[in-house]
C-alpha cells in the first residue's frame, strides 16, 4: 500500500466511524489523521472501540488489520471488539 493510500483509507475511517465513537476519541482520531499520525489515530480507534465494546463487521475488521498491518502495528487487538455480524 503506497503512502497516498494509506492516508486517504486511514482518513476515511475518521468520518466512518464518527457516529460509534465518543467525542474524544473522535477528536484524537481526527486531529492524528490529520497531522498525519496514521498509527497513533488507528491506535486510538481500534482502543476506542474495544473499551465500548462496539461492534465491527468483518469489512470493517479487514480494513483495520490491512491498515494497520501496511503500517507494521500488532492486530491482536482488532479480536477484542465484538462481531456485529455473527
Amino acid at each position: 500500500m503506497d503512502p497516498y493510500e494509506l492516508a486517504q483509507r486511514t482518513y476515511a475511517l475518521s468520518e466512518h466511524y464518527r457516529t460509534r465513537l465518543n467525542t474524544t476519541a473522535h477528536r484524537h482520531v481526527d486531529l492524528s489523521v490529520n497531522v498525519g499520525e496514521w498509527d497513533e489515530a488507528l491506535a486510538i480507534l481500534v482502543a476506542a472501540l474495544r473499551n465500548a465494546h462496539t461492534p465491527i463487521t468483518t469489512e470493517e475488521r479487514q480494513e483495520l488489520t490491512d491498515l494497520m498491518t501496511a503500517l507494521e502495528m500488532p492486530t491482536s487487538h482488532l479480536n477484542e471488539i465484538p462481531a456485529s455480524d455473527k
